[in-house]
């Protein structure tokens, strides 16, 4: 929960969910992040638990949520 609190605390939107990992339950935090800002949220991320597992993945399209809102026509 710590994570995802910082992580907002830093302008991002987050989800959280619980998971289930190889030694048992886990947190997991789902964010989309501009390109600009991944050096940040590692950054954010890895002050806070520096063995903390991170996936980055290439989007190709994002509909719609806080980020993106629907533009006026």
């Amino acid at each position: 929960a710590e994570i995802a609190e910082t992580l907002r605390g830093i302008g991002l939107g987050v989800t959280t969910f619980a998971g289930r990992g190889k030694n048992g339950a886990v947190e997991v935090i789902h964010t989309v992040v501009k390109r600009k800002d991944v050096a940040r949220a590692m950054g954010a991320v890895h002050t806070l638990d520096d063995d903390a597992f991170v996936t980055v993945s290439e989007v190709s399209a994002i509909q719609h949520g806080w980020m993106f809102p629907k533009r006026r026509k």
